[in-house]
């Protein structure tokens, strides 16, 4: 609330649980794992990123100083919790595009 309330706009806020790191690839093996998915055959590595952008640090202390925030759900109850919304989702989710567009 304080986001959208408290500060100007477009301000940018990572939220995360400081030095939990984990690779990209790590991350999408949880994420199937959790979905009941095989990570082998649901995913293909892009010839133009591979081995580029493997693990990304961000640091949510900028949302902690000005916003207050500290992190309270650990990573894999983070993405439980996103599975299930977009399970009870899927209906509204579906027929959005597919395409992403980066906002500035």
């Amino acid at each position: 609330w304080k986001a959208i309330t408290k500060v100007n706009n477009g301000e940018v806020y990572h939220l995360s649980r400081d030095r939990e790191l984990i690779s990209i690839k790590e991350l999408v093996k949880t994420i199937c794992s959790m979905m009941g998915y095989d990570f082998e055959s649901s995913t293909e590595m892009a010839e133009e990123n591979f081995g580029q952008d493997e693990m990304y640090s961000i640091s949510s202390a900028k949302a902690q100083k000005e916003l207050g925030w500290k992190p309270t759900i650990a990573l894999k109850e983070g993405i439980r919790e996103v599975i299930q919304w977009v399970e009870e989702s899927w209906e509204k989710i579906k027929n959005k595009p597919l395409e992403y567009v980066h906002k500035d």
